[in-house]
């Protein structure tokens, strides 16, 4: 029987099998960029895609395995800018027309609406798991102390999950 932990477990640390196409939000951008881990991405995902208003709110140098794309969709982003951020929105409305696709976003609402949506979803931790996971990083418990210095939060019963599954 699937415990309806492990369920929210799944949703939280995203799909751990590769994924060709990976669209991060801000959020989790500039989180690996204060931990010095962006380029985790490119070796966790076959490729790494940042919508174009996610490029313009991180406002740095990003770096060159990124591509750029833009949403297609304007009235379905414009629907969904009524509920969350702009990059948020963007993350989503391309993540609705790029198949093959894993958003990583760490905002709830934009989480609650990625799976309402049926996508497929995962946070910065989740990129942390999944390189783990791949064997691209010995432990993950230097990311995430380096990631509560910074100031995420990160509710109690995930983070003793996570030193419990990945010392």
């Amino acid at each position: 029987m699937v415990s309806r932990f492990s369920v929210m477990k799944s949703r939280i640390f995203g799909e751990i099998s590769t994924m060709p196409k990976a669209i991060p939000d801000t959020s989790c951008l500039i989180l690996l960029g204060k931990i010095d881990a962006l380029e985790l991405l490119n070796t966790a995902y076959e490729q790494v895609i940042v919508t174009d208003i996610v490029r313009e709110e991180f406002k740095k140098q990003l770096p060159k395995f990124l591509l750029s794309a833009k949403c297609s969709k304007a009235d379905f982003y414009a629907s969904l800018c009524g509920e969350i951020d702009p990059g948020e929105a963007s993350v989503i409305c391309l993540g609705k027309e790029i198949s093959d696709s894993i958003l990583i976003l760490d905002d709830l609402k934009a989480r609650k609406i990625a799976a309402r949506l049926g996508m497929k979803f995962t946070g910065t931790l989740g990129v942390l798991v999944k390189a783990k996971k791949q064997g691209l990083v010995p432990e993950i418990g230097p990311y995430v102390k380096k990631l509560l210095e910074a100031g995420i939060r990160i509710s109690p019963k995930i983070l003793a999950e996570i030193q419990k599954d990945y010392p």
